[in-house]
């Protein structure tokens, strides 16, 4: 980057941004000032991050908070809990959608990952892609719109994006960033990306395209002739957008 020329330099001249550190918050600057600041500054791209971040630490801390001992009328809050955020995030994902179309704009919302848990008595099977052989469950059927697990190689990567299903449906595409922690020792560090699902192009086969982060930008890392890269069970999620 040091070799372009002072115009060709990137620059934080043209981006806008603004902290959201809790849910009213956020609620308000994306209905209210984020449209009025995509008319007068013409903005083309507006990125999120992170969608679950105040989500996880509003509702979250009330289910925490329910014991397993709790008696039926102490649980009520926790479900009334999980229908106001299911509702939040079906009314967010319907305004940014019209508010993209409208405006003519992208919407790109970074989300978070969590620990996906495995139900005492299920063993991971050896040929079908899952923490289930059930292939009607759910536990079964997320590995392929979550990005983790639909492969052989990750079968043991227990993650998942946060927000669920609910917020799955409401977004247009998923892109699964991952991480390769084994080589982080040797000072380099190997990230792969993967198209979970889109309405315009098929999902990402096998491992992904890798991909490096230097001082000049994002770029692809060109492998030899031969030379073939694989995930493994050591292999972590690093993020995930969407």
């Amino acid at each position: 980057m040091s070799r372009l020329s002072e115009t060709e330099r990137p620059s934080l001249n043209r981006i806008l941004s603004i902290q959201t550190p809790d849910l009213e918050s956020q609620e308000h600057i994306i209905r209210y000032q984020l449209p009025v600041a995509i008319k007068r500054q013409n903005i083309g791209l507006v990125v999120i991050d992170s969608i679950a971040s105040n989500y996880r630490a509003e509702f979250d801390h009330n289910r925490r908070n329910v014991t397993d001992n709790a008696t039926e009328q102490e649980r009520r809050p926790e479900g009334k809990t999980m229908a106001d955020r299911r509702s939040q995030l079906v009314r967010l994902g319907a305004f940014l959608r019209d508010l993209a179309r409208k405006e003519d704009i992208a919407v790109v919302i970074s989300n978070q990952v969590a620990d996906r848990m495995s139900p005492i008595g299920w063993s991971q099977p050896t040929s079908t892609p899952g923490i289930t052989p059930d292939s009607l469950a759910l536990d079964h059927q997320m590995c392929w719109f979550t990005g983790w697990g639909d492969q052989r190689h990750d079968l043991s990567n227990m993650k998942t994006p946060s927000l669920g299903l609910v917020w799955t449906n409401q977004i247009s595409a998923r892109i699964a960033l991952i991480r390769a922690a084994r080589y982080e020792h040797q000072g380099k560090t190997q990230r792969w990306l993967r198209l979970v699902f889109a309405s315009w192009s098929c999902p990402t086969t096998g491992a992904g395209i890798e991909y490096e982060i230097t001082a000049a930008g994002v770029t692809a890392v060109t492998k030899s002739d031969g030379e073939n890269t694989q995930l493994n069970e050591k292999d972590e999620p690093f993020s995930t957008i969407g």
